[in-house]
């Protein structure tokens, strides 16, 4: 979502430092520390644990992520790994008016006030969940390069009727076929028998 730039909107318009401790002050009370603040980030500590606070320096987004030691996770994530059946949404937030950046800071403050505070699993545990989301991502974009790449061979080796390596390229990437074109791997593999078949 995004809104109008008035280029009256500088950074000490935009007030973002202050508007981000106002929005956040209910965590001082429940143990966290003011560490960091300059115009475009707000951060805030308890024991290892690091909530960062951002404004786009470029993109004028207004987001959140949490800092574990050496790792790091958008609220996005963090959502996800302790409400994964009934996860509240939060979309980038781009803010370049100071009422802009009062509503998004208020979103973000809401969600992490009701959803992650207390975490409600313990710390390795909510770590172990993370990680594996993240290797799940992983392997889903990987998946998608390789289809990026074998989806034009492969729809070339069928027009063309090379059903036999049309059949291999659409197989190599089964999982990421749409209904049609699993039809057409289908074909395909059939074709290619026949084929196989006449020839002998």
């Amino acid at each position: 979502m995004a809104e109008p730039f008035s280029p009256a909107s500088t950074r000490a318009d935009l007030d973002f430092t202050n508007e981000a401790i106002a929005a956040f002050g209910f965590l001082l009370g429940d143990g966290f520390r003011l560490t960091e603040t300059d115009p475009t980030r707000v951060i805030l500590e308890k024991d290892d644990v690091r909530l960062v606070c951002y404004h786009g320096r470029r993109s004028f987004e207004v987001g959140l992520y949490f800092e574990f030691g050496d790792e790091n996770y958008s609220i996005e994530s963090i959502l996800h790994a302790i409400r994964p059946d009934g996860l509240p949404s939060y979309k980038s937030y781009t803010a370049t008016t100071k009422n802009g950046v009062s509503r998004a800071l208020s979103i973000l403050a809401n969600l992490v006030a009701e959803n992650c505070l207390p975490f409600g699993i313990d710390r390795e545990s909510l770590l172990s969940v993370l990680r594996y989301q993240g290797e799940l991502r992983r392997a889903v974009l990987a998946a998608e390069s390789r289809a990026a790449y074998l989806r034009p061979r492969a729809t070339t080796a069928f027009r063309e009727q090379r059903y036999a390596e049309a059949s291999k390229l659409y197989y190599e990437m089964w999982d990421s076929l749409s209904p049609a074109e699993r039809k057409k791997a289908e074909y395909a593999k059939r074709k290619a028998a026949e084929n196989e078949a006449q020839a002998t």
